[in-house]
Order: structure tokens, then sequence, then C-alpha cells
């Protein structure tokens, strides 16, 4: 049927980076106090980016034809799934901002419990990853 849409989407992981974050406003200027997203992509990260659109390409061609001004494209960051921003780790050195059970390093009474923690690139919608963790830190505070 030449009526029928098909939706192609992947979800491409980039390099963990500390410059990589999310950034609240004061709620002056434009924007007022929505975050925003800082994201500069490396040079792996615009390379796998290509890839994926030139797969989807590819993809597409072999289905049949692209629907006018929906060539394949990766969406600008906001709409990602941001992991990595507060990364657990076993240490306290710099890279991580967590413990394996939430707790900010330098505080007792402070967790985090967010996709933020995941410390490695997925190329998976983390939503259950995310959840687990939340329960993981939660069953933490529960047992003491």
């Amino acid at each position: 049927d030449p009526n029928r849409l098909l939706e192609i989407q992947g979800i491409i992981p980039v390099d963990l980076d500390p410059d990589k974050r999310i950034l609240f406003p004061d709620g002056q200027g434009e924007g007022g106090n929505r975050p925003r997203f800082h994201v500069p992509l490396s040079a792996r990260d615009e390379a796998r980016m290509a890839a994926a659109v030139a797969d989807a390409a590819g993809i597409t061609q072999a289905l049949g034809r692209t629907r006018a001004g929906c060539a394949p494209t990766w969406m600008p960051f906001g709409f990602a799934h941001m992991t990595g921003t507060t990364r657990m780790g076993a240490a306290e050195d710099g890279e991580s901002v967590t413990d394996y059970k939430g707790r900010v390093w330098g505080f007792d009474n402070l967790r985090l419990a967010s996709n933020g923690l995941i410390p490695t690139p997925m190329a998976v919608n983390p939503t259950l990853t995310g959840v687990a963790l939340a329960i993981w830190i939660a069953d933490g505070l529960m047992a003491g």
C-alpha cells in the first residue's frame, strides 16, 4: 500500500565526556528556567551518527521510498535519553559523582537515582535500566 508509513528509529551511543551536561539557567534571558543540553559531539560521535543515518537511508531505499521531508536524520540533543551525567563509580576519582549505591561522594545523606548514573555509553532506551537503578538505590535506603 503506497499510503503506509514506516518509521525507523535507532539509538546511538555517544562518548562520555565531563563537558556533556544539562545546564539549569537562573531564569534570566531567553528560555527562562528551561534546562538546556550541552552535548558537544566528538569526532567518533559524529562518525557514529553519520553511519546510522547512512544505514537508515539504505534500509529506507530497500523498503521503498522516502516521504518528502522525512529523509533519515538524527534528532538534536534535548530529545535524547541522557546518561552518564552523574556517573556512578567504584571510587571518588573525579570521574564519578556517586558510589554504586547512589551515594554522592562527600555526603552521607544525599543519593541520586536516575539515568545519569549509568556510567557507560548505551545504544538502547535506558528507561528500564534507570528504573532498576532507582529500585536498587531505594532498597539500599530501606536496608539502612
